[in-house]
C-alpha cells in the first residue's frame, strides 16, 4: 500500500469528476441560453473528455495504491462526494440572501446598461430628426443650385440616410425635383414616439430591478447583522467537527479492515456530521 500515491490519485480522480460536472453544467447553461454553437461544442468536448479520462485514471490508480477493490473505492468516493455536495448545499442555503442579492444586483446593472443604450439612441434620433427638419426647412427658403441650397440638401439627406439605416421600417421616398429624400412628418413622429415608448419601458424595468436589488441587499445586510456572532458559531462548528472526526476515525480503525482508509473515511464522515450538527445548533440559537 502506498498511502501518499493513493491519496494523490484519489484527489486527481475527484478533481476530474469536478471538472466533468462543471463542463456539463456549462453545456446545459449554453443550451438554455440559446448560445450553444459549433465553436462552443468543439471547445467543451476536449474539456469533457479530459475530465472523464482524469477521473477514471485517478480512480484506477487509487484502487491500486490503496490495495482496495473497485467497489470499496467506489463507496469511499461516493460518500466523499455526498458529503461535499451536502456541504455545498448547506453553504448555498446559509448564504442564500447574499447570493440572491448578488444576482439581483447583476440583473439591475444589465438593465441599467440596456436603458442607457436606449436613452443614447433616443437622444441620437431626436438630434437626427432635428437635423433633417432644419435641412428641409432651409431648402424651402433657398434657391436651387446655390451653394447654401446644396449644403442644406446634403444636411437633410445625410440625416435621412441615418434614419433609414437605424430604422429600416421608416417610410421614405426620393424627390427627383429637389434631390431630397422625403420622410413625412407622420413617419418622423412615429419613429420618435416608438423610441420614447421603448425608452419608457426600459426605464421602468431598470427602476424595478434596482428596487428589487436594493431590497435584497437590505435583507442580506439584516441577515449579516443577525449573524454578528459568526466567530463564536464558527468555533462551535470547528469543535463539533473535531469531535466528530476523532470519533469517526476511532470507529473506522477498530473495524480492523483496511484500517487506514476506513479511519480517514470515518474522520471525513465524522467531520461532516459535526459540521451539520454545529450548523443546526447555530440555527437554533439564531431563532431565539
Amino acid at each position: 500500500m502506498d498511502w501518499g500515491k493513493g491519496m494523490s490519485s484519489l484527489s486527481r480522480s475527484l478533481s476530474g469528476v469536478g471538472q466533468t460536472i462543471n463542463t456539463v453544467n456549462g453545456f446545459i447553461t449554453q443550451m438554455k441560453d440559446g448560445t450553444l454553437n459549433l465553436t462552443s461544442i468543439l471547445t467543451i468536448l476536449p474539456s469533457l473528455i479530459f475530465g472523464i479520462t482524469s477521473a477514471l485514471r485517478g480512480f484506477a490508480d487509487a484502487a491500486k495504491y490503496l490495495t482496495l477493490s473497485i467497489p470499496e473505492l467506489a463507496i469511499i468516493v461516493a460518500i466523499i462526494g455526498a458529503i461535499a455536495f451536502a456541504i455545498k448545499q448547506a453553504s448555498d442555503a446559509y448564504n442564500a440572501d447574499a447570493i440572491a442579492s448578488k444576482k439581483a444586483a447583476k440583473a439591475a446593472r444589465e438593465l441599467a446598461d440596456s436603458y442607457n443604450k436606449v436613452k443614447e439612441a433616443a437622444e441620437s434620433l431626436k438630434t437626427t430628426i432635428t437635423d433633417y427638419n432644419d435641412g428641409i426647412d432651409a431648402m424651402k427658403k433657398l434657391s436651387a443650385g446655390t451653394e447654401e441650397y446644396e449644403e442644406a440638401l446634403n444636411k437633410a439627406n445625410k440625416a435621412a440616410e441615418e434614419l433609414i439605416e437605424k430604422y429600416p421600417e421608416i417610410e421614405w421616398s426620393y424627390n427627383s425635383l429637389t434631390g431630397a429624400i422625403d420622410i413625412s412628418k407622420e413617419a418622423l413622429e412615429k419613429a420618435e414616439r416608438d423610441s420614447k415608448n421603448n425608452l419608457s419601458q426600459k426605464e421602468t424595468a431598470s427602476k424595478i430591478a434596482q428596487m428589487v436589488a436594493n431590497e435584497l441587499q437590505a435583507k442580506s445586510n439584516r441577515t449579516n447583522l443577525l449573524r454578528s456572532d459568526d466567530k463564536s458559531r464558527l468555533e462551535w462548528a470547528l469543535a463539533a467537527g473535531g469531535i466528530g472526526a476523532i470519533g469517526g476515525a476511532a470507529a473506522g480503525s477498530v473495524t480492523g479492515i483496511a484500517a487506514i482508509p476506513l479511519g480517514v473515511l470515518g474522520a471525513i464522515a465524522g467531520s461532516g456530521a459535526g459540521f451539520f450538527g454545529a450548523n443546526a445548533l447555530n440555527d437554533s440559537q439564531n431563532s431565539k
